[in-house]
């Protein structure tokens, strides 16, 4: 916990992105938004999923290599609902934190509708970031795909 109380001013620098294809999930597809970070000092932070019912996690998120050190944890929240807290951290100075791409967040669509992923600070009310999840019915992406081919066909 001392890690925690060392990490709020850091928070500042962090960024949720969106993934390549968009915001936008089929039903049963999966996206990966990454939070990204120049920092290289610990910090700490919280992940939610607005609506599980409608897109959810798709396994727990991962700290990636640049994060990826002897105090960096991911910890599951369900007594919040869908919601992740973390601390990335380092106390060995021959590895420190790099900055870069620091957590992957799989995001997987479930059902048709809108949600949100937010990302917060260490005290978890402080909104750092949050990206639309759009899950379209089955039949919106099969007209779109039609609608597309016209498109095409006609020039």
């Amino acid at each position: 916990m001392l890690v925690l109380g060392l990490v709020s001013a850091a928070n500042a620098a962090l960024l949720l992105k969106v993934p390549a294809g968009g915001t936008t999930v089929a039903i049963g597809a999966t996206a990966d938004y990454t939070v990204n970070s120049n920092n290289t000092s610990a910090y700490g932070g919280w992940l939610e999923i607005v609506n599980p019912a409608i897109a959810n996690y798709n396994g727990a998120p991962v700290i990636l290599p640049a994060a990826t050190r002897n105090l960096s944890v991911m910890t599951a929240e369900p007594a919040f609902g869908a919601w992740y807290s973390f601390t990335i951290a380092s106390s060995d100075a021959a590895n420190p934190l790099v900055a870069g791409d620091h957590i992957k967040i799989s995001v997987k669509g479930l059902a048709a509708g809108n949600t949100k992923l937010n990302l917060y600070a260490d005290d978890g009310a402080t909104l750092l970031g949050s990206q639309d999840i759009v899950v379209p019915e089955p039949m919106t992406l099969a007209l779109l795909g039609l609608g597309g081919l016209f498109l095409r066909r006609r020039s």
